[in-house]
């Protein structure tokens, strides 16, 4: 998964929970290691190299329906 678009649905969640001061990039992806075992790749998109997690996964609100 794109570490932008991951960090991206952080901030919105922060944004919609009322956080006025979102850790950055660089301490959320060690904040996250915390929690989880995540590691880093880079894959190529068009022919660009983008850092991406490798086991991490967004949920969607009906994988928590039950």
């Amino acid at each position: 998964m794109p570490k932008d678009d991951v960090f991206g649905l952080y901030n919105d969640w922060a944004e919609a929970h009322g956080i006025d001061d979102p850790l950055n990039k660089s301490w959320f992806t060690r904040k996250l290691n915390t929690h989880i075992k995540v590691d880093s790749t880079k894959k190529r998109i068009d022919g660009e190299p983008v850092p991406h997690y490798t086991g991490v996964r967004i949920r969607s609100e009906e994988d928590f329906q039950p």
